[in-house]
């Protein structure tokens, strides 16, 4: 797989080797089958996985993981807890960090400019929340 990966949202497929892709999201190669899941699907997967609570787990889709979404958690305002949320970014970023892909698709031409690469980095995103809230409403 090529591209940055999950933490951005966007995938590119690329065959290696004797393995070739079908529409079904089948890879054949080698003599085994292996499903390939496209990155919202592997976000989903890791979070069930890591058994957030139902409440959580449509958080886990890259067009529903956003600043509205951590807000309201941050709040109280969504039945999914805000120590949830680094269980879910720990599922969006795959573990990885990706503010170098970020920042080349433009995640620091927003308002808060560089504050929001954190979102792009595999760190603690319950506390570092706190404190960009913090920052915000003084």
């Amino acid at each position: 797989m090529g591209g940055c990966g999950g933490g951005c949202g966007r995938c590119c497929a690329r065959a290696k080797g004797s393995k070739t892709f079908s529409a079904s999201g089948i890879v054949r190669g080698g003599g085994s089958l292996e499903r390939r899941l496209d990155p919202n699907e592997r976000f989903f997967e890791c979070c069930k996985e890591q058994q957030l609570p139902p409440s959580c787990l449509n958080k886990c889709s890259y067009s529903n993981y956003n600043q509205v979404t951590i807000r309201n958690m941050f709040f109280g305002l969504d039945a999914c807890p805000i120590q949830a949320a680094n269980t879910i970014h720990f599922c969006a970023t795959r573990g990885v960090d990706h503010q170098h892909c970020c920042a080349r698709n433009g995640v620091t031409t927003t308002l808060a400019g560089s504050k929001c690469l954190i979102f792009c980095a595999p760190v603690n995103v319950y506390f570092e929340a706190r404190i960009v809230m913090l920052k915000i409403h003084r």
